[in-house]
């Protein structure tokens, strides 16, 4: 069998709040310039450590059993049961409240990992929510479509600049082409990104 995962040392690469630099890395498969998965993050070990667990469905529509997706069920249906009740007492509103939450922690939610090299030449797995990743991939999109040009190309040498502002669902990303950027830069074999998880 192929080598686990636990033997290859995945390096994730996350921005904070800042201006940064990077290099999109090329597709690590034909037409694939970044990979989409559906990762639960609020979930907890017996420990009470977080663990991020890969969603079973690879859609909300998809028939695929997930027994995280099916917790979450159960809890959003609970909250319904509550929430019909005729008296709301202030208890089931505590209820509900952190029922609420539960069931928010559980949600499956769309998660982007981009080939990269930062800006200190090491290569690395760019993981990013929805607002990260829409404003890149119209980026990567519109310099192909309108200059002919695929910025994740090694051979033209194009530099990425990102200015991330905000919080939690408020992030935002800007991004922008430092374009005639000379550094050659080299990276080791592509990682398959729909491997990862």
């Amino acid at each position: 069998s192929d080598s686990s995962l636990e033997d290859t040392k995945i390096k994730f690469h996350g921005f904070k709040n800042g201006e940064h630099r990077f290099r999109l890395l090329p597709a690590f498969a034909p037409d694939k310039i970044y990979a989409k998965i559906r990762l639960h993050w609020g979930y907890q070990d017996e420990d009470g450590k977080n663990k991020v667990i890969v969603c079973l469905k690879n859609s909300e529509q998809d028939q695929a059993e997930c027994p995280i997706c099916n917790v979450r069920n159960h809890i959003v249906s609970q909250i319904d049961t509550l929430k019909s009740a005729y008296q709301m007492t202030l208890e089931i509103q505590e209820q509900i409240k952190q029922l609420e939450e539960q069931a928010g922690n559980y949600r499956a939610k769309p998660t982007y990992l981009w080939n990269i090299l930062t800006e200190e030449g090491e290569q690395k797995v760019l993981q990013l929510s929805w607002n990260g990743h829409d404003s890149l991939h119209e980026l990567w999109k519109f310099w192909r479509k309108n200059n002919k040009i695929d910025i994740a190309n090694p051979y033209y040498n194009y530099l990425i600049y990102v200015n991330r502002t905000g919080q939690k669902a408020k992030t935002r990303y800007h991004y922008q082409v430092l374009d005639g950027f000379t550094k050659q830069v080299s990276f080791s074999a592509l990682t398959n990104l729909d491997d990862i998880y």
